[in-house]
Formats: C-alpha cells, sequence, structure tokens
C-alpha cells in the first residue's frame, strides 16, 4: 500500500507545507506556529478557543448592545483574574488529570532535552492524550 497518492496536485501542496511550515528552513518553524503543553485543551488553537468561548456568551447572532456590553465585561474581567492569578500554583481536583499531566510533562521534558527521538515521542504522546 503506498502511503501518498500519485496525484501531482497533492505532491505539490505536501512540498509547500513541508516548505514553509515544517523544515528547519521554513518560513514559519514549528516553533512558531506549535506549542507543546501538557495542559489538556478541547481545541489546537488558541483563537478558535477564544472564539468559542467568546461565542458561547451569546444566545442570539444579533444581541443587544446592552448585554454584548455587558458580555464584554464579563469577559474583561475573567481575563483580568487569568493574568492576575498566572504564577499561581493550578490546583488539580482530580489526581488522573494530575498524573496525565505530570507524564506529559515528562515526556515533553524528555524531548526538549533530546533524550528521546521524535518518533519515540510522537507515538507516546498519542497514547498519553
Amino acid at each position: 500500500m503506498k502511503s501518498n497518492p500519485d496525484d501531482e496536485r497533492v505532491t505539490r501542496f505536501a512540498d509547500y507545507l513541508v516548505d514553509v511550515y515544517i523544515s528547519e528552513e521554513a518560513q514559519y518553524t514549528p516553533e512558531v506556529w506549535a506549542q507543546t503543553s501538557a495542559e489538556p485543551t478541547l481545541t489546537t488553537n488558541a483563537c478558535e478557543y477564544f472564539h468559542s468561548h467568546f461565542n458561547s456568551r451569546f444566545y442570539t447572532t444579533h444581541p443587544n448592545i446592552f448585554i454584548f456590553i455587558e458580555k464584554l465585561k464579563e469577559f474583561q474581567l475573567e481575563v483580568y483574574i487569568k493574568l492576575n492569578s498566572i504564577n499561581e500554583p493550578f490546583k488539580f481536583q482530580n489526581s488522573k488529570t494530575k498524573k496525565k499531566r505530570e507524564k506529559l510533562e515528562k515526556l515533553i521534558n524528555k524531548y526538549n532535552s533530546n533524550q528521546i527521538p521524535i518518533d519515540e515521542y510522537e507515538s507516546t504522546i498519542c497514547y498519553c492524550l
């Protein structure tokens, strides 16, 4: 079984992705767009998270201006609280989640210090998530 189709367009697109986003000489290296974190998230992108979280506050597509302003104030307060508590240690309620995070942190640290190769890192992290 072949690992890629015999289509020149697919090959050109794959080459483009490697050249622009993946290779060491890429215009946007993985350090720019990929974040390694042991934090469990429902989305893989900070922008997706923001929009999902922000949109969940509204029950209509065109809310009243006063409701919109009130929701903005609530959001601002949440951001303010998060920024002020950024240096506080995070307390887990669930021991299973805590163990999972610790395991992910160890794995990330091993990879970042070149103790394990990327293929081992990828296969191991898949089982941790």
